[in-house]
């Protein structure tokens, strides 16, 4: 947040004045005495003018011992919100409202560059008491302040607060399909799973991850080692690795990554009509994360999705997709799972050498086909960057 001073109401004290003040005590006992009664027995003995607004009315019972002027004012005059203001060897009293007709005496004005938040933001958060005194210009996220010294303190000190830079939070993911028959062989002990029943956020993980209730955690120093078993698993054309991006993103912002591709389909609504319409297809990811004290929340939406046949432009996708809310403590992975395909894979057998030899290789050959299940995978992580 940048501040920038403009002076509205010159603050040029003179120096004697200042001295007088510093040097000037009054000594008065008030008992429901009229406010401006004793406004002007507190300029008597301190010899300095006090100009006060005619909007300035009230009573007041105080015994004043050997207080500053200032310290005399504040205490007859904060009953009732009223501001005062030394100004060339003079002080104004008056009422802390802008339409008031020594408003412009009375306050300062900031300008404030907010830099991490919009003027929209700001100006939903500013509290209705202090509406009055800020404008919000959204185009350039300014905001002016125009207000006594003590509300304006209280101001600035709010919008400081809105506008403080929003920590980072690094991101990684791991985005695969892998054969079912490997995940069955791997029994859930090949990465070292452990259950935490504590952490129930997502009370229908039990029905995501088709485990025991909690979330399924993984140390922390796994997410490489999964990494690297996900990558070998795909060389065998045991696995399929959708994504594995990594982002930095803001405390509270949407990181977003698709990777796949995209075709122009024409859509033959009758004979004489057609609609041109544009697809996706790939893997699309969405996290949220939120801090929450030492705890990261991710709010994850997943969708991979492909053309039913990439020899045809037509418009057939087939579309998995899966969100949930997760929390996870810095560097903790997690798992979501539980969502399976199948695919339709074609395999041919034949004699060797006698399989090759034309016209009578058919009948050294054999053509079959198997129906293959994949189950998707996500791992993520989270840490946060100093």
């Amino acid at each position: 947040m940048v501040v920038l001073t403009v002076g509205v109401a010159l603050l040029a004290r003179v120096a004697g004045a200042s001295t007088q003040q510093s040097d000037q005590v009054v000594n008065l006992t008030l008992f429901e005495t009229d406010l401006r009664e004793a406004l002007a027995e507190v300029s008597i003995q301190s010899g300095i003018p006090i100009l006060v607004d005619s909007g300035v009315s009230g009573h007041a019972t105080v015994d004043l011992v050997d207080a500053t002027i200032e310290r005399a004012l504040k205490l007859l005059l904060a009953p009732y919100g009223y501001v005062f203001r030394l100004i060339d060897g003079y002080y104004i009293v008056g009422q802390p409202d802008s339409r008031g007709r020594l408003f412009g005496e009375l306050a300062d004005v900031r300008v404030v560059q907010l830099l991490n938040i919009s003027a929209s933001q700001a100006r939903s958060l500013v509290p209705f008491a202090y509406e009055q005194y800020v404008k919000f210009d959204s185009e350039r996220d300014i905001v002016l302040v125009a207000a006594p010294s003590d509300v304006m303190q209280r101001v600035l000190a709010l919008l400081e607060m809105l506008d403080a830079p929003r920590r980072q939070i690094r991101v990684k993911a791991l985005v695969t399909e892998v054969r079912s028959e490997v995940v069955r062989e791997w029994g859930f002990d090949k990465l070292e799973w452990s259950f935490s029943a504590s952490q129930a956020l997502q009370p229908d993980w039990s029905a995501v991850l088709k485990l025991a209730p909690g979330t399924a955690g993984i140390s922390i120093d796994t997410f490489g080692a999964i990494s690297g078993e996900i990558r070998a698993l795909e060389r065998q054309d045991k696995a399929i690795v959708h994504a594995d991006p990594s982002v930095l993103v803001a405390d509270g912002g949407t990181g977003r990554m698709f990777v796949g591709e995209r075709r122009n389909v024409v859509l033959n609504q009758d004979q004489t009509y057609a609609r041109l319409e544009r697809l996706d297809a790939g893997t699309e990811l969405k996290v949220t994360p939120r801090l929450r004290g030492d705890v990261i929340e991710l709010v994850i939406s997943h969708s991979t999705s492909r053309f039913r046949d990439s020899r045809n432009a037509g418009g057939a996708v087939i579309a998995t997709e899966v969100a949930s809310t997760v929390r996870l403590k810095q560097g903790q992975t997690v798992l979501i799972a539980g969502l399976t395909s199948s695919d339709d894979l074609s395999e041919k057998t034949k004699t060797p050498i006698l399989g090759d030899i034309p016209l009578v290789r058919l009948l050294f050959q054999q053509t079959g086909s198997k129906q293959a299940q994949s189950e998707l995978l996500i791992f993520i992580t989270a840490e946060l960057v100093d």
